[in-house]
């Protein structure tokens, strides 16, 4: 079915375990679109004990999506992560710039609007330092 429609699954590894998505429609000017992920994790001890980030990030460093995702019952999240197992998330990628806001509303990560003509990668990286936890190359249909 995937075929049909023109979509494409895209399945790479991370320090953590097997990440897939599929390709949706870039977003044009005034609209968002959902950018499904799931995450089959098979070990957290690389993630750490805080959590990680998810960014779509252009080959010029600009941040397309983010979202956190915690590693902590004792912080409320949407995505929550604190066994082995798989878990569905989704990335919100828009035409235009916006803010992702935290959680608590006490703070804000700048995101671009998405550029189709940059290379684009799904990135994990761990919270705190940054340190890069895997990777894949992103394609909007």
């Amino acid at each position: 079915m995937c075929e049909q429609d023109g979509r494409r699954s895209i399945s790479f590894k991370t320090n953590f375990g097997l990440i897939s998505t599929q390709s949706v429609t870039a977003p044009t000017a005034g609209e968002c679109v959902s950018i499904p992920v799931t995450m089959d994790v098979r070990n957290l001890d690389s993630v750490g004990r805080f959590g990680m980030t998810v960014r779509l990030i252009s080959e010029f460093g600009s941040v397309f999506a983010y979202e956190e995702i915690s590693t902590s019952d004792s912080v409320p999240y949407p995505y929550t992560i604190t066994e082995p197992g798989v878990f569905e998330l989704s990335l919100k990628a828009c035409g235009d710039s916006h803010a992702w806001t935290h959680p608590s509303g006490g703070r804000q990560e700048a995101v671009a609007g998405v550029k189709t003509d940059e290379r684009i990668a799904l990135v994990f990286y761990k919270w705190l330092d940054d340190a890069q936890l895997g990777s894949g190359e992103y394609l909007f249909l």
